[in-house]
């Protein structure tokens, strides 16, 4: 008896498992058109006709134009490369999941999108999607007949609210799929997409020449599935706000890669002649700071790098070193590059107990872990001026010029644009003239950090309680 009640439960739970799997993680949908008897058009083109009659669907080029469809994605293209890049190849009949079929009736298996039926149309699907998370599976048939029948204007529309609508719906999937507990619902709606391009071909809604922010706030106002940056995905739920120098973004994962798409849909960045995926942020270490600093212009600004991934090559002094984020300070300070790809901010790790040469005019010594039994997560954090040269060395061992005369330096050291010394660890004992006219008489058992102003007058000191606020001053404002 009991092994019967064991198999009973099993079958109940497996029946239940597989009820839930198919409820949640597929999803089948049309993408409508309106037949009418002047034409066929796209329920943008008709919503837009109806609910505001007075205003037109501003193209950035007429219909005539060969180039049409490509021009019009130009603007788009600034902002987007990805939706860009997916609906130019599903225009040009290059998405091998995508197939045209002449005489299909397809089926009717999401409810009938229009929102107003003017007399004598009739609304049918121009499309069928499917989609299965579980494994990955996508596939959509589009009605040949009825697409030819349309102008460029309506193909276009209708190809765009399809291609924007396989966005959403993989978004939403992936959502569920990844927490059914947190997300159990799955969030698509068929209008959502027209709305958007009601906006997007509408110069009362779009702004003439729409930034990356102000593009974005469009993209979140009607629940676009992610915004992008430097061909940097983030998800529309997520956190990411604007700032005086560009966009910070904080997220917690990236636009999940779903097969059949992968070539559209992926974080890829591009500095200089390397790749980076963070479609998953694969790249980043477990508890790390996920922040992204990017400019206005969409080029990426300082990113959190993890060094057993992947890492920048940067000059310094003369000698070309490894730069990765900071593993140990607060934030998790990363790794920041100019708009030519040069590193400006890094910290360079030690693999052994090495020691850097590093000297100038002032100064002449070496950079050196201060950690023996944590060497790999250790080493030197600098940070560059634009002309390239280092503004902050941590832990410097040497000679320093310092009120004219040479000391002994052994702990962090920050330079001026100059290479004199600002902030420095004097390592003996010595007097020094401040700043109001009296001596100070420095004690190095106190390992206090003396900070000098442009007259080498000792105007500031620092207890080793603080030294970090060196690293943080200047900082990129998160």
């Amino acid at each position: 008896m009991s092994n019967i009640k064991i198999i009973f439960f099993f079958l109940l739970f497996f029946s239940l498992s597989k009820t839930y799997a198919i409820r949640e993680y597929k999803l089948n949908f049309n993408t409508d058109i309106m037949v009418c008897k002047d034409g066929v058009f796209s329920l943008t083109f008709i919503e837009q006709r109806n609910l505001y009659p007075d205003s037109k669907l501003d193209f950035l080029s007429p219909s005539s134009d060969q180039n049409f469809y490509h021009h019009n994605l130009s603007k788009l293209y600034d902002v987007s490369p990805q939706r860009t890049y997916f609906i130019m190849d599903l225009i040009d009949k290059k998405v091998p999941n995508i197939s045209y079929k002449n005489q299909i009736k397809l089926a009717r298996v999401s409810p009938q999108s229009a929102l107003i039926i003017p007399a004598g149309c009739q609304v049918e699907p121009l499309s069928l999607t499917q989609i299965t998370f579980a494994p990955h599976t996508f596939i959509t048939y589009i009605n040949n007949d009825f697409f030819q029948k349309m102008d460029p204007t309506n193909q276009f529309l209708s190809l765009m609210e399809l291609s924007l609508n396989i966005e959403q719906a993989i978004h939403s999937l992936s959502l569920t799929y990844a927490d059914p507990i947190l997300v159990p619902d799955i969030s698509f709606d068929l209008v959502i997409s027209r709305e958007f391009l009601r906006c997007w071909y509408s110069s009362l809604c779009r702004p003439k020449d729409p930034t990356l922010p102000q593009a974005h706030q469009i993209f979140k106002k009607y629940n676009l599935s992610f915004i992008e940056q430097a061909g940097f995905l983030i998800p529309s739920s997520k956190a990411s706000s604007t700032h005086p120098n560009g966009i910070v973004a904080y997220t917690d994962a990236t636009f999940i890669v779903f097969p059949p798409l992968a070539s559209y849909f992926r974080s890829l960045i591009q500095i200089r002649n390397k790749t980076l995926d963070l479609s998953g942020y694969i790249n980043l270490k477990e508890g790390m700071t996920k922040t992204i600093i990017f400019s206005h212009n969409g080029n990426i600004h300082c990113l959190p790098i993890d060094d057993s991934i992947t890492t920048f090559i940067g000059s310094f002094n003369k000698l070309k070193y490894p730069f990765v984020s900071s593993p140990y300070y607060k934030g998790d300070n990363p790794v920041c590059l100019n708009r030519n790809g040069q590193v400006t901010q890094g910290f360079i790790p030690f693999s052994s107990l090495i020691e850097i040469p590093f000297s100038n005019t002032f100064v002449q010594g070496v950079l050196s872990s201060w950690d023996d039994y944590n060497v790999r997560d250790f080493g030197s954090f600098i940070r560059m001026y634009d002309n390239g040269e280092p503004q902050l060395l941590y832990v410097f061992k040497g000679k320093g010029l310092i009120q004219n005369k040479t000391r002994s330096l052994f702990g962090p050291l920050k330079l001026r644009v100059d290479g004199s010394i600002e902030c420095a660890r004097i390592a003996e004992p010595v007097n020094l003239q401040t700043n109001t006219m009296q001596i100070h008489h420095h004690d190095p058992n106190t390992k206090n950090l003396l900070c000098f102003d442009d007259q080498q007058l000792l105007d500031t000191i620092i207890t080793p309680l603080q030294e970090t606020l060196l690293i943080d001053q200047g900082l990129p404002s998160y």
